[in-house]
């Protein structure tokens, strides 16, 4: 019998898998040639079916970064005492297990452009950098993102986590004296969008992180907070939402005042609705075949968030020659299977290079390989804990 602790350990792993593979959807991008934005939804009059689907998968996984934030935000405060040598011991971890790894995938991207870029000079712009002609100053946000995406744009999500570690004892404090005070600031300000200094990419890590680290602090019921029969009800209501935003230019006319603001705000409520949704439905994978299956593989979040761009890019582009002649069915064809194959080429990866390079397997995947055996090992426990054990 699992306690409740490893019950949500499970939960948690197999939500970051889901919450990761659901990225690789989001960041898919435009269709090859055309100029469709999904956060605009769908294009009636050009691939509705395609436009529509894409957007769809778009405003579904929204809550993905939301999600993590709040995960990431309730772990780093387990058996906290609030002590120098608490935060010390949490910056040295999170240096391994996010900044290095982060940086390592970002210098892996340079050379692999720089690569393709000499052996194909015509390729096409592959990282928003000139990997030829780097700055010092390119150099620094390429590694890190200082001031702009790095070389690999989804980890703005890793620095803006990182920055938000570093200021947890601040956060700690605030949760400490005025949780609520500084839930309403930093919702505000997560509404709103607003960035001052630029000192964070988004405000989506900063608020989310906060609200996960206030579950943890404040004792709340995170494993009962929501049913999941509130799950069930809030995932049906996240996908007809979804559909109806997807369906927002047919209702929503472009002249609209404040139209901006207010597909914004609808897409802030299904970030919110998705957090709760997914979060509800969780306890009903872990036992389930499906959920095994994802329990084997979601130590490799880490490596599948790193490596999934820019290959899914490259999927895209060889899709592309594969299926030249774009239609709907070749589009669905394209963001599908470039999206799938890169989830199963990445998982590949990981199993390879932690079978021949177990020590630089660990490093990228930001410490997780002990992790990934153990979880594989688990898969069977269900069928053994079936038969009765005598003396153990």
């Amino acid at each position: 019998m699992k306690s409740p602790d490893e019950n949500l350990r499970e939960q948690i792993d197999i939500l970051r898998f889901l919450l990761v593979f659901g990225l690789v959807f989001l960041h898919y991008g435009r269709f090859p040639g055309y100029d469709h934005n999904p956060w605009e939804g769908l294009v009636p009059t050009d691939h509705p079916v395609a436009t529509f689907t894409n957007s769809y998968f778009y405003f579904l996984f929204l809550s993905s970064v939301p999600l993590l934030s709040a995960i990431s935000g309730y772990l780093f405060f387990r058996e906290v005492d609030h002590s120098a040598a608490f935060y010390l011991k949490r910056y040295r971890s999170r240096t391994r297990s996010v900044l290095l790894p982060m940086m390592s995938w970002n210098v892996i991207s340079l050379v692999v452009a720089a690569t393709v870029l000499t052996i194909y000079p015509n390729y096409g712009k592959i990282l928003a950098y000139d990997v030829f002609h780097l700055r010092w100053q390119d150099i620094i946000n390429a590694l890190i993102g200082l001031t702009q995406n790095p070389a690999n744009f989804q980890f703005w999500f890793l620095r803006d986590l990182f920055l938000t570690v570093l200021c947890s004892p601040i956060l700690a404090f605030v949760i400490r004296r005025a949780p609520w005070t500084g839930f309403t600031v930093l919702c505000v300000v997560w509404l709103l969008n607003f960035n001052a200094w630029h000192v964070f990419h988004r405000p989506d890590v900063l608020f989310f992180f906060y609200i996960g680290a206030m579950a943890r602090l404040l004792n709340w019921p995170v494993a009962t907070m929501v049913t999941p029969r509130a799950g069930i009800i809030a995932l049906v209501a996240l996908l007809v939402l979804v559909g109806i935003r997807t369906l927002a230019p047919l209702f929503v006319p472009d002249d609209l005042p404040a139209r901006e603001a207010l597909l914004n705000l609808w897409s802030d409520g299904l970030r919110l609705l998705g957090v709760v949704a997914l979060w509800g439905v969780a306890p009903l994978l872990v036992s389930t075949y499906v959920g095994r299956m994802i329990g084997k593989v979601a130590a490799i979040a880490f490596f599948l968030h790193a490596l999934h761009w820019p290959l899914n890019q490259f999927m895209k582009a060889w899709f592309v020659r594969m299926f030249p002649d774009h239609s709907d069915f070749t589009l669905l064809i394209n963001f599908f299977g470039s999206s799938i194959l890169s989830v199963a080429l990445t998982i590949v990866a990981a199993w390879v290079l932690n079978a021949v390079a177990p020590s630089v397997f660990d490093h990228l995947s930001g410490g997780r390989s002990r992790l990934w055996s153990a979880a594989r090992n688990r898969v069977s426990r269900p069928m053994a804990e079936k038969v009765p054990q005598v003396g153990v």
